[in-house]
């Protein structure tokens, strides 16, 4: 819901998310401010949301 709110694409930003862990030898990321909505700069919202959100 929240990722909705923010009109944020859900497929787009989990999938980023599990490759960020990934690449964090399967651990969540150390900085979580490029996860967490309300602490994404402008621009890393503007990329989230420029793919149109999956068919529901």
């Amino acid at each position: 819901m929240t990722l909705n709110l923010w009109r944020i694409n859900p497929k787009l930003w989990l999938t980023g998310y599990l490759e960020a862990c990934i690449a964090n030898g399967r651990k969540p990321p150390d900085d979580l401010s490029q996860w967490i909505p309300w602490q994404m700069s402008e621009s890393r919202l503007n990329e989230l949301r420029t793919h149109d959100p999956p068919a529901q």
